[in-house]
């Protein structure tokens, strides 16, 4: 599924799963490490503080443990917030992106690397952002509009820094709820889309599920272990659980 030289997105939410994906990554790249990893790894954070009406001063201080997390692996490092979708134009299915040479690749890597990351929040594009969630009928729908965008601005970032696969941290627990949401909502047939290790729905990018074989449980222990400590930030199921 990953070819030797590829460029791989490593999609990190501060979660458990995630944050332990990131780790097993850096031991697979090691030099040391025994059939080791031959791909060259980015990571991404997208900010989702605004469907959870937090304030610009709680956004900043959630980025802030992130990117101390950024800083522990050295990987270029992407970020934005979800509301940027908004202003993303359509674009085609699959794009040329494998124009570039080995060279101009690593010296992107570097320039990432060593830039300053800093997070853009713009107010009335948080407000839509919010209009638009707020139009949804329900939780699930709600859900499932975040899924659809946050997988959008996703493709965008690989495909404007060229990458060729996605990595989600999604675990074993967490597939296990989405087959039996898809089936309550009837959508029976995204099942082996939402849960195989490799999604190819996309054409040039397929998504990859790394952790699909680890339960919650298996992944606490691991980080326990390691002493990873995720970050907990706040998403719309807790808010609204919170809210009953």
């Amino acid at each position: 599924m990953v070819k030797s030289g590829e460029k791989v997105l490593l999609a990190f939410s501060g979660g458990q799963s995630s944050s332990a994906m990131l780790k097993l990554v850096e031991e697979g790249i090691n030099e040391e490490t025994h059939k080791k990893l031959r791909f060259h790894p980015g990571v991404v954070y997208i900010d989702e503080g605004a469907v959870t009406n937090q304030s610009v001063e709680e956004r900043q201080h959630f980025y802030s443990q992130v990117q101390l997390v950024f800083d522990q692996y050295g990987f270029p490092c992407h970020v934005e917030s979800l509301e940027t979708v908004l202003d993303l134009e359509d674009e085609e299915v699959v794009e040329k992106h494998n124009d570039k040479t080995t060279k101009e690749v690593g010296d992107e890597c570097c320039e990432l690397s060593n830039r300053l990351r800093t997070l853009t929040i713009d107010e009335s594009k948080t407000q839509r952002l919010q209009d638009l969630i707020a139009s949804a009928k329900s939780v699930t729908a709600k859900e499932d509009l975040i899924q659809m965008l946050r997988t959008r601005l996703l493709l965008h970032i690989a495909r404007r820094h060229r990458y060729d696969r996605i990595m989600l941290g999604n675990s074993a627990t967490n597939l296990s709820v989405c087959i039996l949401a898809d089936l309550a909502k009837g959508k029976g047939v995204a099942v082996p889309f939402d849960t195989n290790f490799a999604d190819c729905r996309y054409g040039d990018i397929y998504f990859l599920r790394p952790m699909r074989e680890f339960v919650h449980k298996e992944i606490a222990v691991f980080n326990h272990y390691h002493e990873i400590t995720p970050i907990v930030i706040p998403t719309l199921h807790v808010v609204c659980l919170l809210c009953l």
